[in-house]
């Protein structure tokens, strides 16, 4: 259970979510608790979850000798699903009000994703919508995670032997045999493999080191690209 808690404009904030790593397709469910310190006119009460894509690329700027490449990071918001909780309601200076919380997780994500150059981050929003003032809101950023059938399906690109069950390679002097269990991997599960070496002579090594990998390409023309380790041992 995730638990998040904020004071905005008068109203003291409790949401309760039941997890915040949510799969396309199914309920996000929870609970809300609001404590109101002031009297509020609100058009509604309104949960929606929101997801925001950020990307970076090189741009060149100004010419001649004063010419330079910046990087430059755009945002943009690529989905909100929006669930109305309460229609038009006057709020008093000590009201007490708790709510249930179902909002449905979009069939296709996308999924959340954490790097410099790409990235895809959700988020839970629940506000007042007060006409002619400032809103009041809590803010709980949230997980959607990427479901394995849709990587089976083929709906996400996946690299080279990313659904093999094991995969080999061959380079100077060795070759090698790479088995994983379950394929392909789940975030937030355990995982199993066994690597299998065989070398044309002996080999004098430091280690040996095996690590899952992301490639992150930010799809824009100029798009900059990273590699990030997930997991190493």
């Amino acid at each position: 259970m995730t638990i998040a808690q904020a004071e905005s404009r008068g109203v003291d904030w409790r949401v309760e979510l039941e997890r915040d790593a949510l799969l396309p397709g199914q309920v996000a469910k929870g609970k809300l608790h609001l404590e109101v310190s002031k009297d509020i006119e609100a058009r509604g009460l309104v949960a929606a979850l929101i997801a925001t894509e950020q990307w970076q690329y090189r741009q060149r700027r100004g010419s001649g000798k004063n010419a330079r490449t910046v990087t430059v990071t755009d945002h943009e918001e690529l989905r909100k699903v929006p669930v109305l909780l309460l229609g038009p309601t006057n709020l008093r200076a000590g009201e007490v009000r708790d709510f249930d919380i179902e909002l449905p997780v979009p069939p296709l994500g996308p999924a959340s994703l954490n790097a410099t150059v790409s990235a895809l981050s959700w988020e839970l929003e629940v506000k007042l919508d007060v006409p002619n003032g400032m809103d009041s809101a809590i803010v709980v950023p949230i997980r959607v995670l990427q479901p394995t059938a849709l990587l089976r399906a083929g709906v996400v690109r996946v690299g080279q032997f990313a659904l093999f069950e094991a995969a080999d390679a061959a380079t100077e002097g060795a070759r090698g045999t790479l088995e994983l269990d379950p394929v392909p991997l789940c975030v937030g599960k355990p995982f199993t493999g066994r690597l299998t070496i065989e070398t044309d002579k002996p080999q004098k090594l430091q280690e040996i080191r095996v690590e899952i990998r992301l490639k992150v390409t930010s799809t824009v023309p100029s798009g900059l690209e990273e590699e990030v380790t997930a997991w190493a041992g």
